[in-house]
């Protein structure tokens, strides 16, 4: 089973296979579900590799769940 971005990079990887493009909703979706981990390296990686612009609803989607698993000391990391 894999956790975090491996989730997220093997989700990427079978959506290429499909020819199914990816989206700033499939890269929020990752960033979401690294947020819920106690991993920050792991945040940061995926803020990195998955750069994104988000809307003022993701941005308090995030803040949301940052919040709820008391992450959210990695809010100021997010431009």
């Amino acid at each position: 089973m894999y956790l975090g971005i491996k989730s997220g990079e093997s989700v990427l990887l079978t959506m290429k296979a499909a020819q199914v493009p990816e989206t700033a909703n499939t890269k929020f979706s990752i960033l979401k579900g690294v947020s819920k981990r106690d991993s920050f390296d792991e945040f940061q990686n995926v803020l990195r590799k998955y750069p994104i612009s988000l809307t003022d609803i993701q941005l308090l989607e995030l803040v949301k769940v940052l919040g709820i698993n008391d992450n959210i000391s990695w809010l100021p990391k997010v431009n």
